[in-house]
C-alpha cells in the first residue's frame, strides 16, 4: 500500500489495513513512534499520501462481517490495535477510524441487522466518551443491535 517507513522523523511501528466487506483494500492507518514519546497515528487513504477524504469513514475489520452470523456478538473496541488483537484470537472485532473523538464520522450501517454488539472502550475518560458516541450511532441504525458495555473492574486507566 506504499506506507512511508518514517513520519515526522518517527519510525513506522505498525500499520493496519482497512478493507471493504468483500476484502478489497481501502487504505491503512499507521502508527509511528520513537520509544516512549508521543505516537502519531496517520491514515493513508489517498494513494499513499497522509489523510482521508472518505465521508463517512469505513470501519476497521469490515471484512470480518461477511461470514459473521447475525446472532453472534460483535465487539466494538477503541483503536485498530485492540481490534486486531481480538481478531488474532478469532473474535469478530471492529473499530472506527480516528479514535475516541471520531465515532460520529463513521459508517455504522454495516452493523444494521446484527443482533448483539459489545462495546469495550479504553478504560479512561476518552473511552467513556467513545462508548457513548458509538452507542448513539448504533441506536440510529435502521435495525439497531442489542448493546452491552464491557467495563472490567480493577484495571488502571
Amino acid at each position: 500500500m506504499g506506507i512511508p517507513q518514517t513520519y515526522h522523523a518517527k519510525p513506522l511501528v505498525y500499520s493496519w489495513e482497512y478493507r471493504t466487506e468483500d476484502g478489497k483494500p481501502l487504505g491503512a492507518v499507521a502508527r509511528y513512534q520513537n520509544g516512549d514519546k508521543k505516537k502519531d497515528i496517520v491514515p493513508f487513504f489517498n494513494n499513499g499520501k497522509p489523510g482521508i477524504t472518505l465521508n463517512p469513514r469505513p470501519l476497521f475489520g469490515l471484512e470480518c462481517l461477511a461470514n459473521h452470523p447475525p446472532d453472534k456478538a460483535i465487539f466494538l473496541v477503541e483503536g485498530e490495535k485492540a481490534a486486531a488483537a481480538l481478531q488474532s484470537i478469532g473474535v469478530t472485532a471492529l473499530t472506527s477510524l480516528g479514535g475516541s473523538k471520531a465515532a460520529d464520522k463513521t459508517d455504522w450501517t454495516p452493523l444494521s441487522g446484527f443482533q448483539n454488539v459489545i462495546i469495550w472502550p479504553d478504560n479512561d475518560e476518552p473511552g467513556e466518551h467513545y462508548a457513548k458516541a458509538v452507542y448513539q450511532c448504533l441506536m440510529a441504525l435502521k435495525k439497531p443491535p442489542a448493546v452491552k458495555l464491557l467495563q472490567p473492574e480493577g484495571l488502571p486507566e
